[in-house]
């Protein structure tokens, strides 16, 4: 990947070298680009001193304050989402219906998060009985459990297919 907005700013090797220290680090493709945004002032302002060095090189200095600042971005975009996360808290939000889903390119991704989005609209009853169904695999197991009919329970499951007809067969 090249990123030609630094073209004239900074030389390859450093852009290249803040983009592997941002995937080693875990930072996701699409965060990267945010993330270089954060880091880049510094690797302009950095001044590589070898009086100070203690026999390191240029680019094992530069790296350590890459690394140095990626974990400052990385942590404070933590925060920043604890805080979203106190705030949905206090204020009752369903974090399952307001949730903005991550880019994914996988179809089988692609088609669980849809299952995930579709269960996560129904109601309680019917999201307890889509975990039951995953965590028991049985009628007989859930209606044990929750001491009905299992015919009971295969008409929820019934009522639970109707609603998630709009799938087009991924679930059912």
């Amino acid at each position: 990947m090249r990123y030609r907005e630094y073209d004239g700013v900074l030389e390859d090797w450093k852009v290249r070298l803040m983009v592997s220290r941002a995937r080693r680090l875990g930072f996701r493709p699409h965060e990267i680009d945010d993330a270089l945004q954060e880091i880049v002032l510094d690797v302009l302002a950095f001044r590589f001193d070898r009086a100070r060095s203690n026999g390191a090189t240029g680019a094992t200095a530069l790296t350590a304050v890459i690394d140095k600042r990626l974990r400052m971005v990385r942590r404070a975009w933590r925060r920043y989402q604890q805080l979203v996360a106190r705030f949905r808290a206090d204020r009752g939000v369903d974090e399952a219906r307001d949730r903005w889903p991550e880019p994914v390119e996988d179809e089988t991704e692609l088609m669980a998060m849809d299952v995930r989005e579709a269960v996560a609209r129904l109601p309680l009853p019917q999201r307890r009985l889509c975990k039951s169904l995953v965590r028991e695999g049985s009628l007989a197991r859930i209606a044990r459990r929750d001491r009905c009919g299992w015919h009971t329970v295969r008409r929820s499951v019934e009522n639970l297919r109707r609603r998630l007809a709009g799938l087009k067969g991924w679930v059912i």
